[in-house]
């Protein structure tokens, strides 16, 4: 009687055992996969990490630096272009547009590139970025914007990046 007993626990026990590794092993949660070089952004670009993000899948092939100087020469070139008071308001849609263009002009962005989407283009062809990668990051820009800033401001959006 007490053998069966005895082996009644230790089937319990077995059963607890497994009941428990099974359990914790649902418990841990997986960690969410980042861009490992776009968790590396320095502090004043973070809020521009969904729009890199966003533009590194609209471009393949592009180097962290490079998705950096591309978003802040485009952003350069809509800050020049725009009319002033209208600026901002992109710049509220566009997190850490600011700060891409600074990035962007200390990695090197000549202000006279800066007179339309070809000047632009042409300067992003000598960092590697070519014609066609820029222009699969113009849609990402668009889409940005589009619905979140009035009509006006949307029109001078799209017309500073030709």
């Amino acid at each position: 009687m007490f053998s069966s007993i005895s082996k009644v626990h230790a089937v319990t026990g077995v059963i607890l055992v497994v009941t428990m590794f099974m359990f914790g092993a649902c418990i841990g949660k997986p960690k969410p996969r980042t861009d490992p070089q776009m968790s590396a952004l320095p502090a004043d670009l973070n809020a521009a990490g969904p729009l890199l993000n966003s533009l590194s899948a609209a471009a393949p092939g592009l180097s962290h630096q490079q998705s950096i100087l591309a978003a802040g020469s485009l952003m350069a070139l809509v800050r020049m272009k725009m009319p002033a008071s209208r600026y901002p308001h992109v710049a509220v849609v566009i997190p850490g547009s600011d700060a891409l263009v600074v990035e962007a002009t200390r990695l090197g962005l000549p202000q006279e590139s800066l007179t339309g989407l070809a000047g632009v283009t042409g300067f992003l062809g000598t960092q590697g970025i070519s014609p066609e990668q820029v222009n699969k990051m113009v849609p990402v820009f668009t889409n940005a914007v589009k619905g979140k800033v009035s009509p006006q401001v949307e029109k001078n959006f799209l017309n500073a990046l030709k």
